[in-house]
């Protein structure tokens, strides 16, 4: 975990150790959805320990149409 409390990228080797389910292909391995997760958010699967239940936030960016 993060200094602030909060899981690793989804798909990133340090998340997977710690359980995470989420697509690692379509995660860039933790870099995010087409390589940018600052840009594209994240894929994460709804029954991942770390990161389902939508307790994980995207960037705003990521939510446009």
């Amino acid at each position: 975990m993060s200094d602030l409390g909060t899981p690793p990228n989804p798909g990133s080797d340090e998340a997977i150790e710690l359980g995470c389910i989420c697509p690692v292909i379509d995660n860039g391995h933790g870099r995010g959805y087409f390589g940018d997760g600052a840009k594209y958010g994240f894929v994460v699967r709804e029954d991942c320990p770390l990161h389902g239940g939508g307790d994980f936030l995207q960037t705003d960016e990521s939510r446009k149409p």
